[in-house]
């Protein structure tokens, strides 16, 4: 473990975090679809509140994240 570069074990540990959430969200993505679908009468409603949703939530991070500051990959900073 000593002979890896700055970074790895962070990467995989992001990566393990990411694909455990991946398969716990399609686990669960189809009991709460059906359980929105129950609560407003049908999928195809479910669907149009699920994607009104994710609108609302894509205008609320484009307004809240700055766009301004260092890029999050940027190597060159931490050196």
């Amino acid at each position: 473990m000593g002979d890896q570069p700055p970074g790895v074990r962070q990467r995989g540990r992001g990566t393990g975090l990411w694909t455990g959430f991946l398969f716990v969200g399609q686990f669960l993505f189809p009991l709460l679809l059906t359980g929105a679908g129950a609560a407003v009468g049908g999928l195809q409603p479910a669907l149009g509140l699920l994607a009104a949703v994710s609108a609302v939530l894509a205008v609320v991070t484009l307004l809240a994240v700055p766009r301004t500051g260092p890029r999050l990959d940027d190597t060159q900073a931490r050196t």
